[in-house]
């Protein structure tokens, strides 16, 4: 089975557009937040899936 991936050049187009977005409302950091429900939002900056959960019954 293949990993989903985001392919790099559209990564680094989505990094480019939220860095011109911060410049224009002169922002230093952006927080990214994501959970097991809304785990996409991650996914869309950082190509990362990550797994919630696993110590928990």
């Amino acid at each position: 089975m293949k990993k989903a991936c985001i392919p790099r050049e559209e990564l680094v187009q989505r990094i480019v557009s939220v860095r011109q977005k911060m410049a224009k409302q002169d922002l230093d950091a952006l927080f990214v937040c994501g959970d097991k429900h809304r785990k996409e939002n991650l996914r869309c900056v950082a190509n990362s899936w990550p797994i919630f959960g696993l110590g928990t019954p």
